[in-house]
């Protein structure tokens, strides 16, 4: 069990898949996850679980050791330019699971030292029988551990180098 808080922003297929995951394999509690939508409602059997359910993405983060970020690429750096405020350098990182979004672009759009990743599941995340790339800027050993571990409740991870990612 991760101990950890984890803010999934974007309650969509893709977040609602690692939240399942994370709790049916034991990784995390019900009550350290928060997800977030506009539209709650949709996310009815997740907090009937436990998790807790936010619209409003800077109060989800405010209580995050890790932030996942599963929009839709063309809704990141709006989303994220407005959360800049919100990150913490020295107690946070950000996990992005949005294609195509690259390391440099989150940097810029977040905060310069922010521990930022990139992991790359594919739709078997659904069954935690994904494969999942992963790749990190400014993060710990550590930190590279406890993401991929993370990671690894969903399926298999590698490391690859950021060039990979989209192949």
């Amino acid at each position: 069990m991760s101990g950890k808080k984890i803010a999934i922003i974007g309650g969509g297929n893709l977040g609602t898949a690692i939240a399942q995951g994370l709790l049916k394999s034991g990784f995390s509690k019900a009550s350290d996850i928060t997800i977030t939508k506009r539209n709650i409602a949709t996310l009815s059997a997740l907090r009937e679980q436990g998790v807790h359910i936010e619209s409003d993405n800077a109060k989800a983060i405010s209580q995050a050791d890790v932030v996942v970020i599963a929009l839709k690429p063309y809704n990141v750096k709006e989303v994220l330019s407005e959360l800049r405020a919100s990150f913490d350098v020295e107690k946070q990182i950000l996990i992005s699971v949005v294609t195509g979004v690259l390391l440099d672009d989150l940097e810029k759009i977040t905060l310069p030292g922010l521990p930022i990743f990139r992991a790359m599941p594919n739709t078997a995340i659904a069954i935690q029988e994904s494969m999942t790339c992963i790749c990190h800027r400014n993060g710990t050993a550590e930190q590279v551990s406890f993401v991929q571990k993370m990671f690894d409740q969903l399926g298999v991870t590698v490391s690859i180098d950021e060039k990979l990612m989209d192949a």
